[in-house]
């Protein structure tokens, strides 16, 4: 009733931006230590007037977690004619850039919810009621799934769609065939699609560990390694990276060394990471530090941007 209630009084006004509450706890921490660390204290503060609560569990986990209840909705990719694009949602509207030339994407019969781009040039879309969208040709409907779509573009250009589905696992399929049920359980919000050489990688956080699918010919196989990513796997050829949930920490996966460990670093990170891969084969990371401000880290070195960006923990 309150969401309900201050959702009529922003009508026309700023965004209202719902977070999770309780179900936190069922999900790893994804706030910065040093952030935990301030909310601890803030709160010690307030526990110390209130017999009911305590600093123990559940309010330590709430304490080390802050996750929307649907992902922000925006998307980066560099390529195309106009270098780099973007698309987000903004109440209920598909804007696509770059800035010096951005508009407002029709969306026929739909709300969007949340984009990703396939490509450069295709867009997949979850409406506010879980349909998924492609931009390609119109705007084919691809079914509905529980999480948001992940996707991207097989040599020859057939689309790929990977999501959370309602059994807590994962689905996929490609535009022109069914969906079809990968397994796995426990799956959190989002899924990260890879195509590269050997065929396709998809990867879920989930409550077991990192969940990582190899598929080729249509066929799909699952593994799950010992890790426990704070939110979303970012993917780029070759590698997958993520920030170790409660660890202060940043990973990267390598595909040449079989999806194991090939880099870690020591950052305490206040979003998910951005990932690009340079000449030698060299992951590039850049991330959100406590400050707002972005930090580029490479070849174990760290160059922090010096203009700040608004907002705490989110993929950017």
């Amino acid at each position: 009733m309150a969401a309900r209630l201050a959702a009529t009084a922003l009508r026309g006004g700023p965004p209202l931006i719902h977070y999770r509450d309780y179900n936190t706890a069922d999900a790893p921490p994804n706030l910065s230590l040093r952030l935990v660390a301030d909310k601890r204290a803030v709160f010690e503060r307030y526990a110390a007037h209130d017999a009911v609560v305590g600093m123990g569990e559940p309010y330590a986990a709430w304490l080390r977690s802050m996750r929307r209840r649907w992902p922000w909705g925006s998307n980066a990719v560099a390529g195309g004619p106009d270098g780099l694009r973007y698309a987000h949602v903004d109440r209920g509207r598909l804007v696509l850039g770059p800035d010096r030339g951005k508009s407002v994407v029709d969306t026929p019969g739909f709300e969007p919810r949340s984009v990703v781009f396939a490509d450069p040039g295709t867009l997949v879309v979850q409406d506010r009621v879980g349909r998924i969208f492609a931009r390609r040709r119109g705007w084919p409907p691809l079914g509905a799934q529980a999480g948001p779509p992940a996707a991207a573009v097989l040599p020859g250009g057939r689309l790929v769609v990977a999501a959370r589905n309602a059994r807590g696992g994962v689905s996929i399929r490609h535009a022109d065939q069914p969906w079809g049920d990968l397994g796995g359980t426990g799956v959190h919000d989002t899924v990260s699609l890879l195509v590269g050489e050997q065929g396709i990688d998809a990867f879920a956080p989930a409550e077991a560990g990192l969940l990582h699918w190899h598929g080729r010919s249509g066929r799909f196989a699952l593994e799950v390694a010992p890790h426990r990513p704070a939110g979303t796997v970012a993917v780029a050829p070759g590698h997958a990276a993520f920030r170790e949930a409660g660890m202060g920490r940043l990973v990267v996966l390598g595909e040449r060394a079989g999806w194991s460990v090939v880099a870690v670093q020591e950052f305490d990170a206040t979003s998910d990471p951005a990932l690009a891969v340079a000449p030698g084969d060299r992951p590039v990371l850049a991330v959100r530090d406590g400050d707002g401000r972005i930090a580029v880290l490479a070849d174990g070195r760290r160059t922090v941007l010096p203009a700040r960006i608004p907002g705490h923990h989110d993929r950017w």
